[in-house]
């Protein structure tokens, strides 16, 4: 109870300055973070000393924490703030991309990996005529949960806490069919029991969900992530593609998944420092 009302009172706070104001917490608080979550910080460190000795990403650890304390400072930000608000903060790259999945009027997966802010694609999907819904993960804090929750679908975006495995799936489902586009986070397996596939030249356990879902349902995945820039957010989308069925359902998702890691690996090097998942990703982490 006392953590819900510390965060609804910070918010409070933070909501009455403007974002590039705001933004600036994110260096102390960042630096903070690094220094004081010891664990994360080393394996942050070990993962972007792989990834720049071998020439696949310039990243740093540092600059990790210092975006992933952003993305939570933003998001607390965004508590009361209407569309006029924000229309002006989110330009759409690529548009065409989510045009013609649009026009079609099907359902479709929006999948993201952690990068930057997903919050901010909820009022500029909204605004291109998407109906919205999200797959939450639970907050240990009940009252914080409500809370995050409702900020999300007073923004517009239908919320579906994450729990039974199956309720979860059959809501998502049925999601599609009534032509929503679903956001699934989706380049990490909190379990690390997902399928196992090469994720920036090491193996990496990813979530079967969304591509079973796509190849089940026969709807389009559109690869996407919204990035911070100096006066708001661009919103970047991969390759929409459908997953075909290749002999048998295993192997129909094994492709899928592989073509959504690849099209999560050109997303990411967009902004590499952006990219701040702190949990452990690859099977050696």
């Amino acid at each position: 109870m006392i953590q819900y009302y510390i965060i609804r009172f910070v918010t409070l706070v933070i909501s009455i300055f403007p974002l590039r104001i705001v933004r600036l917490l994110k260096y102390p608080i960042g630096v903070v973070y690094y220094y004081f979550s010891i664990r994360s910080t080393i394996r942050l460190l070990k993962r972007s000393n792989y990834l720049r000795n071998n020439n696949i990403l310039s990243v740093s650890a540092l600059m990790q924490k210092i975006y992933y304390s952003q993305y939570w400072i933003e998001t607390i930000w965004l508590n009361g703030k209407s569309d006029k608000d924000l229309s002006h903060l989110v330009e759409i790259n690529e548009k065409d991309k989510i045009e013609k999945i649009i026009a079609s009027e099907e359902g479709f997966i929006i999948a993201l990996p952690h990068q930057g802010n997903w919050e901010f694609a909820i009022p500029a999907g909204r605004n291109l005529g998407l109906k919205l819904a999200a797959v939450a993960e639970p907050l240990n804090n009940q009252y914080v949960m409500n809370w995050f929750t409702s900020l999300r679908e007073e923004m517009g975006c239908k919320i579906i806490i994450g729990g039974k495995k199956n309720e979860t799936y059959s809501s998502i489902e049925n999601l599609i069919t009534n032509g929503y586009a679903v956001c699934l986070v989706s380049e990490r397996h909190l379990l690390r029991s997902g399928a196992p596939e090469l994720f920036f030249g090491k193996t990496a356990a990813f979530p079967t969900g969304p591509i079973r879902l796509a190849l089940e349902k026969g709807c389009p995945v559109l690869p996407t992530t919204c990035l911070s820039t100096k006066n708001g957010f661009e919103i970047h989308f991969g390759n929409p593609f459908y997953v075909p069925y290749f002999g048998s359902n295993a192997q129909s998702i094994q492709h899928g998944i592989k073509t959504l890691v690849q099209e999560f690996e050109t997303l990411i090097k967009i902004s590499p420092n952006q990219w701040h998942s702190t949990v452990p990703i690859w099977s050696d982490e």
